[in-house]
């Protein structure tokens, strides 16, 4: 997050003073030379303003499975704080795989994803503040093992928050919809401090 701040607003940084800056009908072309594949993000539509302390990026593209966003924004606090809020929605597992190139995870969907997290720094560029959402929307959900049957999930919402002074992460009211069936929970993540 600091080196998005950094990017954006750093003095050494060569797009500080940038005010906008579009790009219409685009692609973004992912190879991964590891895996021997390409994907292709078609109809691309990046767009880039600053406006006082605030800098805004969104973008628009054809995902693998149909028309995925993102946007992020990053603003300076008069107090100096830093301030990001990262969103996207439409995404599919098909996407994440494509940019992360990363694959054989344990779990799949076909569910269209929508995630927003919120960052807060401080002067000194250390992270005080990470919370943020998550839904799923309807479609298969399954775990890669032979015992596993996929789950036919209507949605899927959830929150969390890292709690600094604990060191853990808090998962809020977290709601499954599927076939008639709702499940809610909460609960915590701790790091294993054994070691």
């Amino acid at each position: 997050i600091q080196s998005l701040f950094t990017l954006v607003s750093g003095q050494e940084s060569p797009i500080s003073a940038l005010k906008k800056f579009s790009i219409s009908k685009g692609r973004l072309v992912v190879d991964n030379k590891l895996k021997e594949k390409t994907a292709r993000f078609n109809n691309l539509e990046l767009n880039f303003e600053r406006t006082g302390q605030t800098a805004l990026l969104s973008l628009a593209s054809d995902g693998l499975k149909g028309r995925l966003h993102a946007q992020v924004l990053l603003r300076d606090t008069e107090l100096g704080a830093h301030q990001a809020v990262i969103s996207v929605s439409e995404l599919s597992a098909e996407d994440l795989i494509a940019l992360s190139g990363k694959e054989g995870a344990a779990l799949d969907f076909d569910m269209p994803l929508q995630a927003e997290a919120h960052f807060e720094l401080d002067g000194a560029g250390v992270l005080r503040d990470a919370h943020g959402s998550l839904s799923l929307g309807s479609g298969l959900f399954y775990l890669r093992h032979e015992d596993f049957e996929p789950l036919i999930i209507d949605k899927i919402t959830g929150t969390g928050k890292w709690n600094f002074e604990d060191n853990k992460f808090e998962i809020g009211q977290t709601h499954f919809y599927m076939d008639g069936t709702y499940l809610a929970l909460n609960g915590q993540l701790v790091p294993d401090t054994s070691e």
